[in-house]
C-alpha cells in the first residue's frame, strides 16, 4: 500500500469544502431545528410539571372537600341519633302518662263499681230485711219459729 500525498491533500481540501458548505448552508438550520426541537420538548416537560402541579393542588382539594363531607355526614348522623334519642324519650314519657292515666281510670271505675255494688247491696239487705220483718209481723210466731226464720234469711243473704 502506499500513499498517495496527493490523494490525501484532495481529500483534506475536499473535506474542509464540504464542511465550510455545511457550515454555511446547512449547519445554522440543522442547529435551529435541534434548538426548536430542545424548546419545544423543554415547553412540553414544563407544561407537564405545571399539569402536574395542578393536578395535585386539586387532589388536595378534593381530599379536603371529601374530609369536610365526612366531618359533615358524622355531624349530621349524630344529630340523627341524638334526635331519634330524644323522640324515643318523648314516646317513652307519653307512654308512662298515657298508662298512669289508663291505671288512674280504672282505678275510678273501680271504686265507682265497688260504690255503685255497695249500694245495691244495701238496697238489697233493706229490701230482705223488710220482706223478713213484714212476714215476720204477718205470721205470729213462737220464739222457736222466729229463730228459724231469722236462720233462715241470715243463710240466704250469705249465700248469693
Amino acid at each position: 500500500m502506499k500513499i498517495e500525498i496527493g490523494q490525501i491533500i484532495t481529500q483534506i481540501i475536499s473535506f474542509l469544502i464540504m464542511l465550510w458548505v455545511m457550515k454555511r448552508y446547512a449547519w445554522k438550520p440543522l442547529l435551529a431545528i435541534l434548538d426548536e426541537r430542545r424548546d419545544k420538548i423543554q415547553a412540553d416537560l414544563d407544561a407537564i410539571e405545571q399539569e402536574k402541579a395542578k393536578n395535585a393542588a386539586l387532589a388536595k382539594e378534593y381530599q379536603a372537600k371529601l374530609d369536610e363531607i365526612d366531618a359533615l355526614a358524622e355531624e349530621k348522623s349524630k344529630k340523627a341519633i341524638e334526635e331519634g334519642k330524644k323522640m324515643a324519650l318523648k314516646i317513652q314519657n307519653e307512654a308512662h302518662s298515657k298508662a298512669k292515666e289508663i291505671v288512674h281510670k280504672s282505678q275510678e271505675d273501680l271504686q265507682k263499681e265497688l260504690l255503685k255494688a255497695k249500694t245495691q247491696l244495701k238496697s238489697e239487705i233493706v229490701d230482705m230485711a223488710f220482706l223478713a220483718s213484714k212476714k215476720v209481723l204477718q205470721m205470729n210466731l213462737d220464739t222457736e219459729k222466729q229463730k228459724s226464720l231469722i236462720l233462715d234469711f241470715v243463710e240466704k243473704m250469705e249465700s248469693p
